[in-house]
């Protein structure tokens, strides 16, 4: 496996290991950061893993902490007795520090700068068209999309683009850094296929707060063997990864930073997040499994870190990547949204308030706390028109990717769970909207 590890030039050195300098700039494009060709360990090839040298002269011991830690799981916590106060959860979760609305700080910047801009915050990641001329896009099979905002101009003839995701999840990557880091860059390898924009390569950034603790050295390396596995089974390379230690974050959880690029043959045929037409079906693909560890739920609602975190599939994380990706590229589906923090009920919240369109659904048998808030990888959430659902469960079928249908979108303000509970999406927008507007005073 070939990665890339960045060292400040103004640091001491980190050797090349089978490997040589690629490129040496920042992202200003002045000399101050080298980027190495490093030859790396990985659990898959049986490799020597990470050691110190690759390190940058750090040591590192596993945490005699860590066990405590991953046997205090949070399958065990007390679950909703109530389908009301399963609906409290879901509001709990949505105005949270880690899933509230994150425009008080996105609109601080013109996202739309130059023109080509595609997809933007909030959508699961942006996309840049790569030609100037454009008009405004039809909507699918003619119909026009609820939006309470403009939309997004498209080039009038075929157009390529470029996708980008950004993930981070300290939670996991504290229980389990190996497993940690393959779960970023499998959300950020989802975020991108969801889009529509078939993911290609990936860079990561890793801030290590006390650098010289052995327990964040055993880190760093575990996080860099799930980092290489994740990306070799994936099949997209790292382009490059930073390592850079601060001081003023010692009590930092050393979590990579992960990013994917994707490409699209067509910008025209992208996929949003957003519900977009009353009537459409609304289906769950991936599988769920009992896995709320590590999950905003249990930080939410119980105020717990502990346990595993879930498990990775990286085969099903490819299969359900091409089966996003053949589904822009046919026009198959209206939206599409990865699972991923938050779990299904978060991408309801999300899919529902991003053009003000409800959702009506029934849960399949089982625990309604694991559907609604298992973070199990490998997921989305999609809506289509209903003349498309033959063709879009028999792509799924031939990926092998499993699918629920759940229920269809509404032209109300709900989010209907039925047998459990019925949210105003008026009522779920001002504690979604609230933490960060106070917290930076925006009203």
């Amino acid at each position: 496996m070939v990665a890339s590890l960045g060292a400040r030039a103004h640091e001491a050195s980190v050797p090349v290991i089978g490997g040589e300098v690629v490129f040496d700039a920042d992202h200003r494009g002045t000399p101050s950061v080298v980027l190495l060709a490093v030859g790396i360990g990985s659990r898959i090839e049986g490799g020597p893993g990470v050691g110190p040298d690759v390190l940058g002269g750090r040591d590192a011991a596993r945490p005699d902490w860590i066990d405590a830690l991953n046997a205090d799981a949070a399958e065990r916590l007390p679950r909703a007795s109530s389908g009301a106060e399963l609906g409290d959860q879901v509001l709990q979760l949505a105005g949270s520090p880690a899933l509230c609305d994150r425009s008080p700080l996105t609109d601080r910047f013109n996202r739309y700068a130059g023109g080509d801009t595609v997809l933007a915050h909030p959508e699961d990641a942006g996309l840049l068209r790569l030609a100037p001329d454009c008009a405004e896009s039809p909507g699918l099979d003619g119909r026009q999309p609820r939006s309470s905002l403009p939309t997004a101009p498209v080039p009038s003839a075929h157009s390529p683009g470029i996708a980008v995701a950004l993930d981070h999840n300290p939670r996991y990557c504290l229980l389990n850094p190996y497993l940690g880091a393959q779960l970023a860059l499998s959300e950020a390898h989802r975020n991108v296929a969801c889009t529509g924009a078939q993911p290609v390569a990936a860079t990561a950034s890793v801030t290590t707060g006390a650098e010289h603790d052995p327990a964040v050295g055993w880190r760093l390396a575990e996080a860099g063997l799930g980092l290489a596995d994740a990306a070799v089974a994936l099949g997209v390379p790292v382009g490059g990864v930073e390592l850079g230690p601060d001081p003023t974050q010692a009590e930092a959880h050393p979590a990579p930073v992960v990013g994917v690029w994707g490409v699209i043959d067509d910008v025209g045929r992208r996929t949003p997040m957003g519900f977009g037409y009353a009537g459409d079906a609304v289906l769950l693909l991936g599988s769920t499994r009992e896995e709320l560890s590590g999950s905003a739920w249990a930080e939410a609602v119980h105020h717990h870190l502990g346990g595993m975190p879930p498990m990775p599939d990286l085969a099903a994380e490819k299969s359900l990547a091409a089966v996003l990706v053949a589904a822009a590229s046919d026009r198959l589906v209206t939206s599409a949204h990865d699972l991923s923090e938050g779990g299904l009920a978060q991408a309801l919240v999300e899919s529902s308030l991003r053009h003000g369109l409800g959702v009506s659904l029934t849960l399949p048998e089982g625990d309604p706390t694991v559907w609604l808030f298992s973070e199990s990888p490998a997921r989305a959430l999609v809506s289509l028109s209903g003349q498309h659902y033959a063709a879009f469960t028999a792509l799924c079928a031939e990926h092998g990717v499993p699918v629920e249908r759940l229920g269809e979108v509404l032209d109300q303000p709900f989010i209907e769970v039925h047998g459990q509970f019925n949210l105003d999406l008026h009522a779920l927008r001002a504690p979604w909207e609230a933490p960060l507007r106070h917290a930076v005073g925006v009203r």
